[in-house]
């Protein structure tokens, strides 16, 4: 692979003229840009991103902050972005972080690389700030509800709409007596599917049941006091862990007890393609943030999640 400055000493050129050919600008004949290319061609040379992005005055990297890379849901949200933002010409980096501090950071030297945008999963244990000079030089997006950042794009589904679709999902199967089980946690979206879950059972004038993940005697004892038939679970980690909790004692799924999932993405189903869930509109997401970066965005929000059957909810 050679560079341009060697390219332009093959080709007995200027590099302001190998830059014309390889750009396809005027200022040089046809002849002179074939040569070129085709030198180009045989010695495999491929452009400088960072020189380039320097003539051009502007980066094709988008960033990418999550707090831990080992959350499988986002990095497969992530990667679904990606696929979209590589057919702009853009290319999405992912890092993660430690501490709101260490976001803030991030979030910094992103905005001073000139990066084209900025896609992140914000801490949820302690708000962080965001200048409203960062947020006019380049797109800031959420993926999860984060209010009080003026001027930051959250791209997400009604979460509350997610939590109360698949509660009357179950009722709609016959389901009385219905768990809702998710993580200890504050996030945003546990606590809205949780506000849909109890929105979802008033309506329907039944008694909510809510519990956080627990060790399988407290699962088993709140089954058994309440007479559930459907434990609704925050995601499908958490349903899956549910189902081996029940199996370990006996209780078969669907037959004895019907266990919901919500994301429906790609690893987890590639590892268990059994759980029903309400599919996660990844793929909209991934164009709300295209539109974005166009300068485009939709006036219409995320499409809601969907119900999933598979072999882990029965009707009863």
């Amino acid at each position: 692979m050679i560079s341009s400055l060697e390219l332009a000493r093959l080709c007995h050129v200027s590099q302001g003229t190998v830059d014309r050919a390889l750009h396809n600008r005027a200022g040089i004949s046809a002849r002179t840009r074939e040569r070129i290319l085709r030198v180009a061609t045989e010695h495999g040379y491929q452009a400088n991103p960072m020189a380039t992005e320097m003539m051009q005055g502007k980066s094709i990297i988008v960033g990418g902050l999550v707090h831990n890379l080992n959350s499988v849901f986002f990095m497969d949200l992530f990667h679904t972005i990606s696929q979209q933002l590589i057919a702009m010409g853009l290319r999405l980096h992912v890092c993660s972080y430690d501490t709101p501090q260490t976001c803030e950071q991030l979030v910094g030297d992103f905005a001073a690389r000139k990066s084209a945008g900025l896609i992140l999963v914000p801490p949820i244990d302690q708000p962080i700030s965001i200048s409203a000079p960062i947020l006019k030089s380049l797109p800031v997006i959420s993926l999860i509800h984060s209010p009080g950042i003026e001027g930051l794009h959250c791209v997400h589904p009604d979460e509350v709409q997610t939590g109360f679709d698949a509660t009357v999902g179950l009722i709609e199967r016959g389901h009385r007596q219905i768990l809702m089980l998710d993580y200890p946690s504050y996030s945003p979206a546990i606590l809205q599917r949780a506000q849909g879950y109890e929105q979802a059972m008033r309506k329907h004038c039944l008694h909510t049941v809510h519990m956080v993940k627990s060790d399988t005697q407290t699962l088993l004892d709140t089954i058994k006091s309440n007479n559930i038939t459907a434990v609704f679970c925050h995601n499908d980690w958490l349903a899956l862990e549910a189902i081996r909790q029940l199996n370990s004692q006996g209780i078969k799924v669907p037959d004895d007890m019907s266990v919901l999932g919500v994301d429906d993405s790609p690893t987890f189903t590639s590892l268990c393609d059994q759980v029903t869930t309400m599919h996660y509109p990844a793929d909209d997401i991934a164009k709300h943030v295209c539109a974005i970066f166009k300068d485009k965005p939709p006036k219409r929000g995320i499409k809601p999640c969907t119900w999933v059957n598979r072999q882990s909810v029965r009707s009863i």
